[in-house]
């Protein structure tokens, strides 16, 4: 398991349930973002009631701390494998899945994304973005439950 978490206080909230749960064996953590290269951002953090809801930001944007990001593509080397990803990364999804599209392409996956963003017209045209990207790579819109979207790919035989 390959776990990326850009935030240091979620970052060290992940690395204390993995300790705590004998995970950190099993599980990657990494302190970075997945994005389509690397690079630096700042963190915007929407809610303080909720660190859930934190993002990257350019850093000429403001926010706060410096974060690296990095190519899902240029960390994981795997081919002919069924991936099962989750990707929750408030409103950096494009960049996110450009970053893996190598990945994508050479494997099989089951896919959670969560698509939430405000205006709805920008979720309603993200979703309609990857489902017209992944059709186009074998893949397809299996399910949603609210700003969850679940997408599949063909499963592939040596």
């Amino acid at each position: 398991v390959f776990a990326f978490e850009p935030d240091p206080q979620n970052y060290a909230q992940l690395q204390a349930n993995l300790f705590l749960t004998a995970a950190e064996t099993g599980i990657r953590a990494m302190q970075l973002a997945a994005t389509d290269g690397d690079r630096r951002f700042s963190l915007f953090q929407r809610n303080p009631h909720n660190r859930g809801a934190t993002r990257v930001v350019d850093v000429a944007s403001g926010g706060a701390g410096a974060v690296s990001g990095v190519r899902v593509d240029s960390l994981i080397d795997v081919s002919d494998t069924l991936l099962v990803i989750k990707i929750d990364v408030e409103s950096h999804e494009l960049e996110t899945i450009a970053g893996m599209m190598k990945l994508l392409e050479r494997n099989s996956f089951v896919m959670q994304i969560e698509i939430w963003d405000t205006p709805k017209e920008e979720s309603e045209r993200r979703l309609k973005y990857f489902s017209e990207l992944f059709t186009a790579h074998g893949a397809k819109l299996v399910h949603s439950i609210d700003h969850d979207y679940f997408f599949a790919s063909e499963i592939r035989r040596p």
